[in-house]
């Protein structure tokens, strides 16, 4: 290859990892928070430990000028889960939004998923830090003017704390959006 020379793996064996790129390399990428347009890209049933059934969704985050920006996980289901609030359990929300959405309301799963398949659908998406074992909790993730991470979310990066992408509400994709 063309501007690279042989070098012997013991010239190199030796090396270790900076200890301070080490949180960098393995902190999952995430996308700030806002409005994006979601591309269906896989789905899997699953059942969690609580015995709730559920679609595992892999979707595609792009800009309102469809540039890709991430990946996204979330779950969806069609059964009626609730907090212990009362309130939709967030899986249930997601998929009665999603079949709005994509015009399939009171169709059964593989329907909504095979609408899904052809539909880009709108996705508010939240970026949101969570604590390191033993702490717990969350924190908002908060950005400079320049869309850079604040001192205050670096800090707590540095103290372990790791980002996470969440799907809060879905729709169908607002034009000019």
């Amino acid at each position: 290859m063309p501007g690279l020379t042989d070098l012997s793996i013991s010239d190199i064996a030796a090396q270790v990892l900076d200890p301070s790129a080490y949180e960098e390399a393995v902190r999952p990428r995430t996308i700030p928070t806002g409005s994006y347009r979601l591309r269906h890209r896989e789905h899997k049933g699953q059942v969690n430990d609580a015995g709730q059934q559920s679609v595992h969704l892999t979707v595609e985050a792009l800009s309102t000028e469809n540039e890709r920006r991430g990946t996204l996980f979330f779950d969806v289901t069609p059964n009626i889960y609730r907090r212990e609030d009362g309130r939709l359990h967030k899986m249930t929300a997601l998929f009665g939004q999603l079949s709005k959405a994509v015009n399939r309301v009171g169709e059964d799963v593989e329907k909504v998923l095979s609408a899904f398949e052809e539909t880009l659908i709108q996705g508010y998406v939240t970026e949101t830090l969570r604590g390191p074992e033993g702490i717990g909790g969350y924190e908002k993730v908060a950005y400079t003017d320049d869309g850079g991470y604040s001192e205050k979310t670096l800090a707590l990066l540095d103290e372990g704390w790791v980002p996470k992408n969440y799907v809060q509400s879905i729709s169908k994709v607002k034009e000019g959006a």
